[in-house]
Protein backbone atom coordinates (compact mmCIF):
# COMPACT_ATOMS: atom_id res chain seq x y z
CA UNK A 1 0.00 0.00 0.00
CA UNK A 2 2.83 2.40 0.84
CA UNK A 3 4.43 1.93 -2.59
CA UNK A 4 1.08 2.32 -4.34
CA UNK A 5 0.28 5.54 -2.45
CA UNK A 6 3.75 6.89 -3.27
CA UNK A 7 3.15 6.17 -6.95
CA UNK A 8 -0.20 7.97 -6.77
CA UNK A 9 1.50 11.08 -5.38
CA UNK A 10 3.93 11.24 -8.30
CA UNK A 11 1.07 10.41 -10.69
CA UNK A 12 -1.15 13.32 -9.64
CA UNK A 13 1.87 15.65 -9.70
CA UNK A 14 2.69 14.38 -13.21
CA UNK A 15 6.25 13.59 -12.24
CA UNK A 16 8.45 10.58 -12.79
CA UNK A 17 8.60 8.25 -9.83
CA UNK A 18 11.97 8.42 -8.10
CA UNK A 19 13.73 7.85 -4.80
CA UNK A 20 12.68 11.33 -3.67
CA UNK A 21 10.74 11.60 -0.43
CA UNK A 22 7.08 12.02 -1.53
CA UNK A 23 6.51 14.54 1.30
CA UNK A 24 9.06 16.83 -0.34
CA UNK A 25 7.45 16.84 -3.79
CA UNK A 26 6.77 20.35 -5.07
CA UNK A 27 4.77 21.73 -7.98
CA UNK A 28 1.15 22.01 -9.08
CA UNK A 29 -1.07 18.91 -9.42
CA UNK A 30 -2.34 18.07 -12.89
CA UNK A 31 -6.04 18.94 -13.21
CA UNK A 32 -6.94 16.01 -15.49
CA UNK A 33 -5.32 13.54 -13.11
CA UNK A 34 -7.09 15.10 -10.14
CA UNK A 35 -10.36 14.58 -11.99
CA UNK A 36 -9.41 11.00 -12.76
CA UNK A 37 -8.86 10.23 -9.08
CA UNK A 38 -12.43 11.30 -8.34
CA UNK A 39 -14.13 9.70 -11.33
CA UNK A 40 -12.40 6.35 -10.81
CA UNK A 41 -13.37 6.38 -7.10
CA UNK A 42 -9.73 6.34 -6.04
CA UNK A 43 -10.35 9.09 -3.48
CA UNK A 44 -13.10 6.99 -1.89
CA UNK A 45 -10.80 3.95 -1.79
CA UNK A 46 -8.13 5.96 -0.03
CA UNK A 47 -10.62 6.89 2.67
CA UNK A 48 -11.29 3.17 3.14
CA UNK A 49 -7.54 2.70 3.68
CA UNK A 50 -7.71 5.39 6.39
CA UNK A 51 -10.77 3.82 8.01
CA UNK A 52 -10.18 0.07 7.92
CA UNK A 53 -7.22 -0.30 10.35
CA UNK A 54 -9.15 1.48 13.12
CA UNK A 55 -12.47 -0.27 12.60
CA UNK A 56 -13.44 -3.56 14.18
CA UNK A 57 -14.24 -6.26 11.59
CA UNK A 58 -17.01 -7.57 13.86
CA UNK A 59 -17.62 -10.62 16.02
CA UNK A 60 -15.79 -9.02 18.92
CA UNK A 61 -12.50 -8.80 17.01
CA UNK A 62 -10.40 -5.80 18.02
CA UNK A 63 -9.24 -3.35 15.35
CA UNK A 64 -5.68 -3.48 14.12
CA UNK A 65 -4.82 -0.33 16.09
CA UNK A 66 -6.27 2.75 17.70
CA UNK A 67 -5.49 6.26 16.58
CA UNK A 68 -3.88 6.96 19.96
CA UNK A 69 -1.37 4.16 19.32
CA UNK A 70 0.03 5.57 16.08
CA UNK A 71 2.88 7.25 17.93
CA UNK A 72 4.20 3.85 19.05
CA UNK A 73 7.18 2.36 17.27
CA UNK A 74 5.37 -0.83 16.23
CA UNK A 75 2.81 1.20 14.25
CA UNK A 76 5.36 3.27 12.37
CA UNK A 77 4.48 1.81 8.95
CA UNK A 78 0.75 2.22 9.61
CA UNK A 79 1.30 5.86 10.52
CA UNK A 80 3.32 6.43 7.33
CA UNK A 81 0.54 4.84 5.28
CA UNK A 82 -2.00 7.22 6.82
CA UNK A 83 0.23 10.24 6.18
CA UNK A 84 0.70 9.23 2.54
CA UNK A 85 -3.06 8.73 2.18
CA UNK A 86 -3.81 12.23 3.42
CA UNK A 87 -1.11 13.65 1.20
CA UNK A 88 -2.83 12.09 -1.85
CA UNK A 89 -6.17 13.58 -0.74
CA UNK A 90 -4.57 16.97 -0.15
CA UNK A 91 -3.06 16.99 -3.65
CA UNK A 92 -6.27 15.67 -5.22
CA UNK A 93 -8.28 18.67 -3.97
CA UNK A 94 -5.67 21.41 -4.37
CA UNK A 95 -7.21 24.33 -6.32
CA UNK A 96 -9.96 22.01 -7.62
CA UNK A 97 -13.37 23.07 -6.32
CA UNK A 98 -15.28 19.99 -7.47
CA UNK A 99 -12.97 17.59 -5.63
CA UNK A 100 -13.13 19.80 -2.54
CA UNK A 101 -16.92 19.61 -2.47
CA UNK A 102 -16.85 15.87 -3.16
CA UNK A 103 -14.54 15.25 -0.19
CA UNK A 104 -16.28 17.70 2.16
CA UNK A 105 -19.78 16.38 1.49
CA UNK A 106 -18.80 12.75 2.05
CA UNK A 107 -15.90 12.65 4.48
CA UNK A 108 -15.53 15.94 6.33
CA UNK A 109 -16.65 14.61 9.71
CA UNK A 110 -14.43 11.55 9.27
CA UNK A 111 -11.35 13.72 8.75
CA UNK A 112 -12.26 15.82 11.78
CA UNK A 113 -12.20 12.72 13.96
CA UNK A 114 -8.63 11.97 12.85
CA UNK A 115 -7.26 15.44 13.59
CA UNK A 116 -4.44 15.62 16.11
CA UNK A 117 -2.67 12.31 15.51
CA UNK A 118 0.12 13.64 13.27
CA UNK A 119 -1.18 11.98 10.11
CA UNK A 120 -1.78 15.26 8.18
CA UNK A 121 -5.55 15.24 8.72
CA UNK A 122 -5.58 18.82 10.06
CA UNK A 123 -3.31 20.01 7.24
CA UNK A 124 -5.63 18.46 4.66
CA UNK A 125 -8.77 19.97 6.21
CA UNK A 126 -7.21 23.42 6.44
CA UNK A 127 -5.89 23.28 2.87
CA UNK A 128 -9.30 22.22 1.58
CA UNK A 129 -11.17 24.99 3.39
CA UNK A 130 -8.63 27.77 3.07
CA UNK A 131 -9.58 28.94 -0.43
CA UNK A 132 -13.21 27.84 -0.45
CA UNK A 133 -15.47 30.35 1.28
CA UNK A 134 -18.60 28.29 0.77
CA UNK A 135 -17.13 25.25 2.54
CA UNK A 136 -15.81 27.42 5.36
CA UNK A 137 -19.22 28.92 6.02
CA UNK A 138 -21.06 25.59 5.71
CA UNK A 139 -18.84 23.16 7.59
CA UNK A 140 -17.05 25.04 10.38
CA UNK A 141 -19.03 24.60 13.61
CA UNK A 142 -18.25 25.31 17.28
CA UNK A 143 -17.23 21.68 17.84
CA UNK A 144 -14.55 22.03 15.13
CA UNK A 145 -13.01 25.01 16.92
CA UNK A 146 -13.20 23.08 20.21
CA UNK A 147 -11.15 20.27 18.65
CA UNK A 148 -8.33 22.66 17.80
CA UNK A 149 -8.54 24.28 21.24
CA UNK A 150 -8.15 20.90 22.95
CA UNK A 151 -5.18 20.06 20.72
CA UNK A 152 -3.56 23.40 21.54
CA UNK A 153 -4.07 22.80 25.26
CA UNK A 154 -2.69 19.25 25.07
CA UNK A 155 0.50 20.19 23.20
CA UNK A 156 0.98 23.41 25.16
CA UNK A 157 1.02 21.47 28.41
CA UNK A 158 3.97 19.40 27.16
CA UNK A 159 6.34 22.38 27.30
CA UNK A 160 4.97 23.79 24.00
CA UNK A 161 6.18 20.69 22.18
CA UNK A 162 4.40 18.66 19.53
CA UNK A 163 3.66 21.66 17.34
CA UNK A 164 1.20 23.56 19.52
CA UNK A 165 1.84 26.67 17.42
CA UNK A 166 0.81 24.75 14.31
CA UNK A 167 -2.77 24.47 15.51
CA UNK A 168 -2.90 28.22 16.14
CA UNK A 169 -1.86 28.68 12.51
CA UNK A 170 -4.68 26.37 11.42
CA UNK A 171 -7.19 28.50 13.32
CA UNK A 172 -5.74 31.63 11.69
CA UNK A 173 -6.17 30.09 8.25
CA UNK A 174 -9.84 29.38 8.95
CA UNK A 175 -10.54 33.07 9.66
CA UNK A 176 -9.67 34.25 6.16
CA UNK A 177 -10.34 33.08 2.61
CA UNK A 178 -8.45 34.70 -0.27
CA UNK A 179 -7.52 37.56 2.06
CA UNK A 180 -11.19 38.19 2.86
CA UNK A 181 -12.38 37.70 6.43
CA UNK A 182 -15.06 35.10 7.22
CA UNK A 183 -17.20 36.80 9.90
CA UNK A 184 -18.95 33.56 10.89
CA UNK A 185 -15.66 31.80 11.70
CA UNK A 186 -14.15 34.89 13.33
CA UNK A 187 -17.10 35.09 15.70
CA UNK A 188 -16.91 31.39 16.57
CA UNK A 189 -13.21 31.57 17.40
CA UNK A 190 -13.64 34.81 19.35
CA UNK A 191 -16.48 33.42 21.47
CA UNK A 192 -14.64 30.19 22.23
CA UNK A 193 -11.11 31.55 22.81
CA UNK A 194 -11.62 35.10 24.08
CA UNK A 195 -15.07 35.14 25.69
CA UNK A 196 -15.05 31.65 27.20
CA UNK A 197 -12.96 32.08 30.37
CA UNK A 198 -12.37 28.33 30.61
CA UNK A 199 -10.11 28.57 27.57
CA UNK A 200 -8.01 31.54 28.65
CA UNK A 201 -5.28 29.13 29.81
CA UNK A 202 -4.19 28.53 26.20
CA UNK A 203 -3.35 32.21 25.65
CA UNK A 204 -0.25 34.10 26.73
CA UNK A 205 -0.94 37.33 28.58
CA UNK A 206 0.89 40.52 27.58
CA UNK A 207 1.33 43.75 29.52
CA UNK A 208 3.64 46.75 29.72
CA UNK A 209 4.96 48.40 32.85
CA UNK A 210 7.94 50.23 34.29
CA UNK A 211 9.57 53.54 33.55
CA UNK A 212 11.05 52.13 30.34
CA UNK A 213 7.72 50.58 29.24
CA UNK A 214 9.06 47.03 29.30
CA UNK A 215 6.74 44.47 27.69
CA UNK A 216 6.17 41.25 29.66
CA UNK A 217 4.72 37.92 28.52
CA UNK A 218 3.29 35.27 30.81
CA UNK A 219 3.91 32.00 28.97
CA UNK A 220 2.68 29.78 31.83
CA UNK A 221 1.38 30.55 35.35
CA UNK A 222 4.92 30.20 36.73
CA UNK A 223 6.95 31.48 33.77
CA UNK A 224 7.16 35.18 32.86
CA UNK A 225 9.53 36.73 30.32
CA UNK A 226 10.23 40.21 29.15
CA UNK A 227 9.86 40.41 25.38
CA UNK A 228 13.57 41.16 24.95
CA UNK A 229 14.55 38.31 27.24
CA UNK A 230 12.40 35.83 25.34
CA UNK A 231 13.80 36.98 21.99
CA UNK A 232 17.39 36.66 23.27
CA UNK A 233 16.86 33.21 24.79
CA UNK A 234 15.19 31.98 21.60
CA UNK A 235 18.56 32.21 19.86
CA UNK A 236 19.95 29.35 21.98
CA UNK A 237 17.25 27.51 23.92
CA UNK A 238 14.85 25.17 22.12
CA UNK A 239 12.11 25.66 24.71
CA UNK A 240 12.18 29.43 24.29
CA UNK A 241 12.15 29.02 20.49
CA UNK A 242 8.87 27.12 20.83
CA UNK A 243 7.49 29.70 23.27
CA UNK A 244 8.34 32.63 20.97
CA UNK A 245 6.86 30.83 17.94
CA UNK A 246 3.68 30.12 19.90
CA UNK A 247 3.42 33.78 20.94
CA UNK A 248 3.95 34.99 17.38
CA UNK A 249 1.25 32.61 16.07
CA UNK A 250 -1.09 33.82 18.81
CA UNK A 251 -0.64 37.43 17.66
CA UNK A 252 -1.24 36.37 14.05
CA UNK A 253 -4.46 34.68 15.15
CA UNK A 254 -5.55 37.89 16.89
CA UNK A 255 -4.83 39.86 13.69
CA UNK A 256 -6.94 37.50 11.60
CA UNK A 257 -9.76 37.59 14.16
CA UNK A 258 -9.86 41.41 13.91
CA UNK A 259 -9.47 41.63 10.12
CA UNK A 260 -12.09 43.60 8.18
CA UNK A 261 -13.37 45.33 11.32
CA UNK A 262 -14.59 42.39 13.37
CA UNK A 263 -15.56 44.42 16.43
CA UNK A 264 -16.31 41.42 18.62
CA UNK A 265 -12.57 40.70 18.70
CA UNK A 266 -11.42 44.32 18.43
CA UNK A 267 -13.37 45.40 21.52
CA UNK A 268 -12.09 42.44 23.49
CA UNK A 269 -8.41 42.89 22.61
CA UNK A 270 -8.04 46.67 22.50
CA UNK A 271 -7.50 47.08 26.23
CA UNK A 272 -4.97 44.26 26.75
CA UNK A 273 -3.01 45.05 23.56
CA UNK A 274 -3.08 48.82 23.66
CA UNK A 275 -1.82 50.99 20.83
CA UNK A 276 1.15 52.09 22.97
CA UNK A 277 2.16 48.49 23.66
CA UNK A 278 1.88 47.39 20.03
CA UNK A 279 3.68 50.47 18.73
CA UNK A 280 6.49 50.05 21.26
CA UNK A 281 7.08 46.48 20.07
CA UNK A 282 6.91 47.11 16.32
CA UNK A 283 9.25 50.11 16.55
CA UNK A 284 11.89 48.27 18.62
CA UNK A 285 14.77 47.57 16.22
CA UNK A 286 16.36 45.06 18.63
CA UNK A 287 13.50 42.54 18.22
CA UNK A 288 13.45 39.92 15.43
CA UNK A 289 12.02 41.13 12.13
CA UNK A 290 9.30 38.46 11.94
CA UNK A 291 8.04 39.39 15.43
CA UNK A 292 7.96 43.10 14.55
CA UNK A 293 6.09 42.27 11.33
CA UNK A 294 3.53 40.36 13.39
CA UNK A 295 3.01 43.39 15.66
CA UNK A 296 2.68 45.57 12.54
CA UNK A 297 -0.16 43.42 11.19
CA UNK A 298 -1.81 43.54 14.59
CA UNK A 299 -1.56 47.33 14.62
CA UNK A 300 -3.30 47.55 11.23
CA UNK A 301 -6.22 45.23 12.01
CA UNK A 302 -6.69 46.04 15.70
CA UNK A 303 -6.08 49.80 15.92
CA UNK A 304 -6.01 51.35 12.43
CA UNK A 305 -8.70 49.64 10.36
CA UNK A 306 -11.61 50.62 12.59
CA UNK A 307 -14.00 53.51 13.27
CA UNK A 308 -13.51 56.47 12.77
CA UNK A 309 -10.88 55.73 10.10
CA UNK A 310 -12.13 55.46 6.52
CA UNK A 311 -10.54 54.06 3.42
CA UNK A 312 -9.03 56.74 1.16
CA UNK A 313 -8.55 55.74 -2.45
CA UNK A 314 -5.28 57.26 -3.71
CA UNK A 315 -5.14 59.23 -6.94
CA UNK A 316 -4.12 57.07 -9.89
CA UNK A 317 -0.85 58.51 -11.11
CA UNK A 318 -0.02 55.80 -13.65
CA UNK A 319 -0.35 56.65 -17.34
CA UNK A 320 0.03 54.61 -20.50
CA UNK A 321 3.14 55.65 -22.36
CA UNK A 322 1.31 55.49 -25.71
CA UNK A 323 -1.16 58.14 -24.50
CA UNK A 324 1.63 60.67 -23.96
CA UNK A 325 2.35 62.72 -27.14
CA UNK A 326 5.93 62.81 -28.32
CA UNK A 327 5.80 66.61 -28.68
CA UNK A 328 3.81 69.13 -26.75
CA UNK A 329 3.80 72.95 -26.78
CA UNK A 330 1.67 75.65 -25.26
CA UNK A 331 0.04 76.75 -28.55
CA UNK A 332 -1.27 73.25 -29.31
CA UNK A 333 -2.59 72.91 -25.79
CA UNK A 334 -4.41 76.27 -25.93
CA UNK A 335 -5.87 75.58 -29.37
CA UNK A 336 -7.21 72.20 -28.23
CA UNK A 337 -8.72 73.82 -25.16
CA UNK A 338 -10.40 76.50 -27.34
CA UNK A 339 -11.80 73.88 -29.73
CA UNK A 340 -13.13 71.81 -26.82
CA UNK A 341 -14.86 74.81 -25.24
CA UNK A 342 -16.32 75.90 -28.63
CA UNK A 343 -17.62 72.38 -29.29
CA UNK A 344 -19.20 72.26 -25.85
CA UNK A 345 -20.86 75.67 -26.36
CA UNK A 346 -22.18 74.65 -29.77
CA UNK A 347 -23.52 71.43 -28.34
CA UNK A 348 -25.27 73.27 -25.54
CA UNK A 349 -26.67 75.83 -28.00
CA UNK A 350 -27.96 73.09 -30.29
CA UNK A 351 -29.57 71.30 -27.38
CA UNK A 352 -31.25 74.54 -26.34
CA UNK A 353 -32.39 75.32 -29.90
CA UNK A 354 -33.86 71.87 -30.54
CA UNK A 355 -35.41 71.92 -27.10
CA UNK A 356 -37.29 75.13 -27.94
CA UNK A 357 -38.32 73.71 -31.36
CA UNK A 358 -39.68 70.59 -29.72
CA UNK A 359 -41.64 72.65 -27.20
CA UNK A 360 -43.16 74.86 -29.90
CA UNK A 361 -44.15 71.83 -31.97
CA UNK A 362 -45.87 70.21 -29.06
CA UNK A 363 -48.07 73.34 -28.79
CA UNK A 364 -48.80 73.49 -32.57
CA UNK A 365 -52.53 72.69 -33.18
CA UNK A 366 -51.99 72.00 -36.90
CA UNK A 367 -52.67 68.52 -38.34
CA UNK A 368 -48.91 68.15 -39.04
CA UNK A 369 -47.95 68.51 -35.39
CA UNK A 370 -48.35 64.81 -34.54
CA UNK A 371 -46.33 63.87 -37.60
CA UNK A 372 -43.52 66.24 -36.67
CA UNK A 373 -43.44 64.84 -33.15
Amino acid sequence: SINLLTELIFFVMKQESSEQDPFLVTGVPDRDRQKLLREQNIIDKIFLILESPFKSPGDGIAPLARLEQLSEKKHELLKRMCRLSYLVIKLAQQNYRKNQEHIANKRFSFMQNQIGYDILAEDTVTAMLNNNRQLLEEHIKPKDIDVFVQLIRHHRSSNFGGGAARFLRHLSDLCVCNNQAIPHVQELICKIILLDKSNEDILMKTWMKGDDDTIYIQATPDRVYSLHELADLADDELTEVAVLEYYRCQLDLFSRMCQDRQYLAINELSSSLSIDLVFSALSDITLPFDLRATFSRLMVHLHLDRIPQETVNPIELARLWDDIPSKLNLEDYMSKATISSSTASASNGADSFFGRRAASRSDDPSPLAPTLQ
